[in-house]
């Protein structure tokens, strides 16, 4: 039987809007303690100077890591079938359809939703997500959808398109290129060399829920969870969701982090914080609690003070020889051995993406004239207020539009932006099916942005250069991966984020909820062969295997090279250089890239649960089966 932890309950949901958005309550009423099945042990702050042997480090990990949520070696994903551009869409009558939206072909080919529902995310609804509202059996946002603009059923005439709510000039020229099956994967001029594949970028960039490169302020709170956006909609309260930061942390509200917890900074102020990690916890330097934290896995901390506070570790605490054990701690077990956090974030000068060479690369090198796009189309205030494009990679001067803006990708697109975006309000979207990498090597001012849909985040990365970052004054919607460097995400107002973050430095002022889209570990199954690694480790034997808090991925800022390549299970994975990404084969978790766990030869983000555990999908049960009431989204596993 395989180890793993109790599911556990979220209570309610912080709105997760990077922005802005509105909060609701978390149907999951599971509120099991992390720690309720644990003969625990009390430290009452101490310095024992107790040792133990490390060299076993990685296999005692791999044995009691906790359950982290589903689809690890998922059998519920099959490979993107030949023809359809990715694992959105499965062939049904012959033809590609996306069973996230299509109300015929609803999450499986010939499952039909009734008149009165939706299909909305792969499964039938009487309701849709934010900013959507049911048209024609399909959950539709009427202020971009040029068949529903505005209403249901008002359709814009040729050389308009909706934006808005408003049918305007539009530049339509998704028909301009002829893209079977989506397109060829995109490729990406990395720098002036190979090219690399967007799928495989996006998977190196995006292991964690948030990652942020500097020291990190959180003064609204934090709450991370998961799903998979190919078995279903969201459904709160899924474990997974990792929290990756290369300096300190502090935060002034409580923390709800469905997944790991990685602090890289050694100082005696690398983490201060309070609330709850669902999986395992490693801080570098000094860990100061204030309100109380609970870990539900393994916690390796430089040293801890807990002060009046509790400091509740559901299985090992590991702590260096001699190092200050203040306040109250309970634990399974104490281990009294080195503690070396690799840095979770790839942010060395060598492994950020290049995103201004790329920029000014794609200035000459581009698929413009194919559709004769203007690269200026969006830099006068008196443009068209929406683009629509085909796959291939485009290029524009800049968008400085003093009103709303809409773009649209309709296959596999690259769109690549010189200088900053302007506009009162913008919008980028994938048609369902599609894809879009969007770089821009300047700032993002805008009074609203919508990026991407919480139906498939994974479909649409954003990665932005400027200093500046994104600054957006409210009405955010976020269904994508957002990449700032050197820039700041800077969160001023509630957000809800399905996808991801990351960021050089991250600032957030107001509740914070991300909701991480483990597709991102899969988007690179499209890619041709294998990718050279986008960002290789500088020092490759640092930390291979030598201590226990090293956890999954010891060589943890390298997201992994030839052997990364999702899919690739023939190869024997070497953590000395290089680190396996998800449903890549494993020999431990130090194999794999943080924070990725090894379950069975394979690098996954879960464990799979146990007879009696909360589930949602049948993937997330060791016996492949979660028997759920009628028109329940969660239930229990009934076979080991």
């Amino acid at each position: 039987m395989r180890k793993s932890f109790s599911r556990f309950g979220w209570g309610t949901l912080f709105c997760l809007a990077v922005l802005s958005g509105a909060c609701s309550d978390d149907t999951n009423s599971n509120n099991a303690s992390n720690n309720s099945n644990n003969a625990q042990k009390t430290d009452s702050g101490t310095t024992d100077s107790g040792a133990i042997d490390p060299t076993d480090a990685t296999d005692k990990l791999d044995a009691v890591s906790p359950t982290d949520a589903t689809n690890q070696g998922d059998t519920n994903v099959p490979p993107i079938e030949e023809g359809c551009i990715n694992h959105y869409q499965r062939i049904c009558d012959e033809q590609c359809v996306n069973i996230k939206v299509d109300p015929d072909n609803c999450g499986a080919c010939g499952t039909e939703c009734a008149a009165d529902e939706a299909c909305a995310g792969g499964a039938c609804s009487a309701t849709c997500g934010k900013n959507e509202q049911i048209c024609d059996r399909s959950c539709v946002d009427t202020k971009s959808d040029s068949n529903h603009c505005g209403t249901c059923g008002t359709v814009c005439d040729d050389g308009k398109g909706c934006n808005a709510g408003v049918c305007v000039p539009a530049i339509d020229l998704s028909q301009a290129r002829a893209c079977e099956g989506g397109g060829p994967p995109v490729q990406f001029d990395w720098d002036g060399e190979q090219d690399r594949c967007s799928g495989n970028v996006a998977e190196a960039a995006f292991r964690w829920a948030m990652c942020g490169c500097s020291d990190t302020s959180l003064t609204g709170g934090l709450k991370t969870d998961a799903f998979d956006s190919t078995l279903g909609p969201y459904v709160p309260g899924i474990l997974g969701g990792g929290v990756g930061i290369n300096g300190t942390l502090k935060s002034t509200q409580n923390m709800d982090i469905g997944g790991s917890l990685w602090v890289g900074d050694t100082s005696t102020g690398a983490l201060n914080a309070q609330g709850i990690v669902h999986i395992d916890l490693r801080v570098g330097g000094r860990a100061s609690i204030t309100g109380g934290l609970q870990v539900s896995g393994d916690a390796a901390v430089g040293s801890y003070n807990a002060g009046g506070s509790t400091f509740a570790v559901g299985r090992t605490l590991t702590v260096p020889a001699g190092a200050t054990m203040g306040g109250i701690a309970t634990y399974q077990d104490l281990q009294r051995a080195p503690v070396n956090v690799p840095m979770p974030c790839a942010c060395d000068a060598e492994q950020i993406i290049p995103i201004a060479a790329m920029v000014e690369g794609a200035r000459t090198k581009n698929d413009n004239a194919l559709i004769d796009l203007d690269a200026n189309a969006l830099s006068a205030v008196n443009a068209p207020r929406r683009l629509d494009l085909p796959c291939g990679n485009y290029f524009l001067n800049g968008i400085n539009v003093g009103a709303d803006i809409t773009i649209m990708a309709h296959g596999r697109t690259a769109l690549y932006i010189k200088g900053s975006v302007t506009s009162q309000h913008l919008t980028i979207k994938a048609m369902p099916g599609a894809e879009i990498d969007v770089f821009i090597d300047g700032e993002v001012h805008t009074g609203g942005l919508v990026f991407g849909s919480q139906h498939f985040p994974a479909a649409t990365r954003l990665y932005l250069g400027g200093a500046e970052g994104l600054k957006v004054t409210k009405d955010v919607n976020i269904g994508g991966f957002v990449y700032a460097y050197p820039g700041v995400m800077h969160i001023t107002q509630d957000v809800d984020v399905y996808g991801g973050i990351f960021a050089n430095e991250l600032i957030v002022n107001a509740p914070l909820a991300i909701h991480y889209d483990r597709q991102i570990q899969r988007v690179g199954d499209s890619c041709p062969g294998t990718n050279p690694d986008p960002d290789p480790d500088p020092n490759p034997d640092a930390d291979a295997g030598t201590t226990p808090d090293a956890g999954p991925g010891s060589d943890a800022s390298t997201p992994g090279s030839d052997a990364s390549t999702p899919g690739d299970t023939g190869t024997t994975p070497d953590p000395g250089n290089q680190c396996v990404r998800f449903e890549g084969a494993c020999g431990s978790s130090s194999d794999c890239c943080a924070p990725l766990l090894c379950d069975q030869g394979t690098c996954g983000v879960n464990r799979c649960l146990v007879t009696g555990e909360s589930c949602v999908y049948d993937s997330d049960c060791c016996g492949q089966i979660c028997a759920k009431a009628s028109g329940a989204t969660n239930g229990v596993c009934i076979a080991n």
